[in-house]
């Protein structure tokens, strides 16, 4: 299983906010969110097609601990801009020894260009930044991942944008800059490595 940035959920949201007209809409929405998961990963993440990291032969206990603050502004008499703000950390616990891979991460996205391109589509230019640092079971720091992602998002309401069952969502992603010290490494492999 190979590591990629996390995208908040918060453009996401502001996606599906942003499909309804702008008038409809306050002109400003705040809402802070927190989230707790935990998890056994072999439960969670395997299928009946496919097993998690048939490598990692002891049980995985993942905990996962995410807060932020997601903002829908305007802009004067453009449509409606989102950003957010998030801190995740979590755990990867080997449940024989106790040890555990962690990571801390935080960050921010926003709506760089927001366009109603008529007939009830609507284009996202969007980016998020973010920064992740794991680390071994002795708390010493590991890697970094830190960098920039761009992405495109689409919205085709079919003419209908207060009803969010028959829309269609695209994605286009743009392009990374930053350091990427996990690109390239196996997170299967590295849980064997590190708390194995």
């Amino acid at each position: 299983m190979k590591r990629s940035m996390m995208i908040s959920a918060a453009a996401a949201g502001a996606a599906m906010l942003l499909a309804a007209p702008a008038v409809a809409a306050p002109a400003v929405f705040v809402e802070h969110w927190t989230e707790h998961d935990e998890f056994l990963a072999q439960e969670r993440f395997s299928t009946p097609e496919e097993e998690w990291c048939p490598q990692v032969d002891f049980p995985v206990w993942v905990e996962d601990d995410g807060s932020g603050t997601f903002r829908l502004l305007s802009h004067g008499d453009s449509p409606l801009y989102g950003a957010s703000t998030f801190n995740r950390e979590g755990s990867f616990t080997n449940l024989d020894t106790g040890q555990a891979y962690s990571f801390t991460s935080h960050g921010q996205d926003k709506d760089s260009l927001v366009t109603d391109l008529g007939g009830g589509l609507l284009s996202i230019e969007a980016q998020t930044t973010q920064a992740t640092t794991w680390y071994g079971p002795d708390g010493k720091k590991l890697f970094l991942d830190a960098g920039r992602l761009t992405f495109t998002v689409v919205i085709d309401t079919k003419g209908t944008p207060t009803d969010e069952d028959d829309e269609e969502v695209g994605f286009e992603f743009g392009g990374t800059t930053g350091i990427f010290q996990t690109t390239g490494r196996d997170f299967c492999d590295d849980l064997v490595e590190f708390i194995g």
